[in-house]
């Protein structure tokens, strides 16, 4: 049992059901990000259908508020507060009163005619509405169709500061199946609050003597500060961007488009043949669809000579988040941190080489536009995705791997937090920003451009099964619950291009989400479409032979 006494967690003066610990970097960043018009917020969106014998029983208000709160005293941190003692003081607090009980606005239920408004809700929960805040972490509404018997959408809502990737899967994943479960055994809230800790807290290092600490932390700083000049530069999608930019909040966009079960088939099998992961290969699709967006407009007029030029010879990258559970503390993941309700993440930077123009380098506006094998050959594909395997190993092989991960955290911190509280006080960028457009040379000036950022979920049928419950002697029974599909929406950051995969139901399926202030819907569509032609040029088909790779 992983003991409390050696995290952050306190028990507040004079309570013994009210405990409390500060914010890890990740976290407090992610709350700066919040306090910024509820920035990076995530929201699950579950089509489910329930078994016509047990519906009403199961989607009942006090069913569902049952399930609810058993999934809040197994993961404390969904019926957490956020107290803002001061700036630079902030802190999780978890009562056990709230934990067994919901307050206003945690469950909500609504009844709608189409899967159509449910989507439209789902927008505007993310989009427009501001549900969640310091004192409301998490919750839940139950759209039940009344155009499709036993039929009901989910939307989870919950702030970022206490989830991630993996912890949705787990909060999806787990309501489900308690949807058809009594109420498990009341868990021990100490151990489950020892497994809500702050991702430094469970570094591994942290068992080193505070001496060799400092000398890791003092050498990460090192490496960083010199890896600092190649943290500028690179291009993207055309885009409108002035210094106000970064204090507007976003106007979150998304799309989703899926292969079909032979695409998917053959575009898994390719990389497995090939030694590659989908993953690998996606910061180089995103590129190779950028630059077929940008050659179009070069060869219709609509890019200058000039411009055309910075792009041609200007490196490029992109960045990510990276689950970090499986670097951790042993004992915290063999006793359920794999799976905890936490956010649990770091950032990856991939460096791109340049737009990949092959033969079509010295093409002219007015000219036909180049095929994929133009600009990049199936081989050169291949070599370019395994030079971003080998920089994901390069990175999280590192004996300095968690500290270089750590260092840049205080940096994250404070910008966002000029920004929360230039928000917060002002609702409006500082006044002394200019609206002036900034062009892609002067963007790339002065600070990082990736070409997009992203992640790639990998086959998501092994972590979020489709029919519940789970377990047991069901197998050959009818299941309660189906889960039909699954989306997750993000409130974007300022300026954000976020292309998203992941392989459900044996298909591959793809999403964008991204700033509506800054990229235009249409150049986003564009953009996603030759993505999608691009993972079909290149993985659509086996490698087989020497001949075919250098197609």
């Amino acid at each position: 049992m992983l003991p409390l006494t050696e995290s952050s967690w306190k028990c507040q003066d004079g309570s013994t059901s009210v405990f409390e610990r500060p914010l890890g970097f990740l976290e407090l960043g992610f709350y700066w990000d919040g306090v910024f018009e509820r920035t990076a917020d995530t929201l699950q969106h579950a089509e489910v259908e329930v078994d016509p014998e047990h519906f009403r029983q199961a989607v009942s208000p006090s069913n569902v508020v049952r399930v609810w709160t058993d999934l809040k005293l197994q993961y404390p941190l969904l019926g957490a507060q956020i107290e803002e003692r001061n700036e630079d003081a902030i802190f999780f607090v978890v009562s056990e009163d709230h934990l067994r009980s919901c307050r206003t606005g945690e469950v909500t239920f609504q009844k709608i005619s189409s899967e159509a408004e449910a989507m439209d809700i789902a927008e505007r929960i993310i989009v427009h509405d501001k549900l969640l805040s310091e004192t409301l972490l998490a919750s839940i509404c139950i759209l039940e169709r009344t155009d499709l018997p036993n039929r009901i959408h989910l939307l989870i809502h919950v702030a970022h500061c206490i989830t991630d990737g993996m912890a949705n899967i787990t909060i999806l994943k787990t309501f489900l199946d308690q949807l058809c479960k009594d109420s498990p055994p009341n868990p021990n809230i100490i151990q489950r609050l020892a497994l809500s800790r702050a991702c430094e807290d469970l570094a591994p290092q942290r068992k080193f003597s505070a001496a060799k600490r400092r000398w890791r932390w003092a050498i990460s700083k090192v490496i960083t500060t010199r890896r600092n000049p190649r943290l500028s530069g690179g291009h993207t999608l055309p885009r409108k961007i002035t210094p106000r930019t970064a204090y507007i909040p976003a106007y979150s966009r998304s799309i989703t488009s899926t292969f079909s079960l032979e695409e998917s088939r053959d575009i898994i099998l390719s990389c497995r043949k090939n030694g590659i992961t989908f993953g690998n290969a996606f910061p180089i699709l995103g590129q190779i669809a950028l630059t077929r967006v940008l050659l179009r407009r070069y060869l219709r007029g609509e890019i200058d000579e000039e411009e055309w030029q910075f792009r041609k010879r200007e490196p490029m990258s992109s960045a990510g988040p990276l689950n970090l559970r499986p670097f951790l503390d042993r004992e915290w993941l063999e006793q359920g941190g794999l799976t905890n309700v936490s956010a649990v993440i770091s950032f990856y930077f991939f460096y791109l080489p340049f737009m990949p123009l092959g033969s079509a380098s010295n093409i002219r506006p007015g000219e036909e536009m180049p095929e994929f094998h133009s600009l990049l050959s199936k081989k050169r594909f291949l070599l370019r995705s395994k030079s971003m395997q080998a920089q994901a190993a390069n990175y999280t092989k590192h004996p300095l791997f968690l500290e270089l991960a750590e260092v840049r955290f205080p940096g994250r911190i404070q910008r966002a937090k000029s920004i929360g509280l230039q928000w917060r006080k002002e609702k409006r960028p500082p006044a002394n920003l200019t609206q002036d457009l900034l062009s892609p040379v002067q963007e790339a000036s002065s600070a990082l451009v990736d070409c997009n950022g992203g992640s790639s979920m990998g086959n998501t049928d092994t972590l979020l099964p489709r029919e519940y419950p789970l377990g047991g002697k069901r197998e050959k029974k009818k299941p309660l619950v189906v889960l039909k599909s699954s989306t997750t929406k993000l409130h974007c950051r300022p300026k954000e291009l976020y292309l998203g995969a992941s392989t459900r139901n044996k298909q591959l399926h793809l999403w964008v989400s991204w700033d509506g202030n800054v990229y235009e819907d249409g150049l986003v569509k564009e953009w996603l479409d030759e993505v999608k032609r691009a993972a079909d040029f290149y993985l659509g088909r086996p490698i087989d032979s020497p001949m075919q790779a250098l197609l």
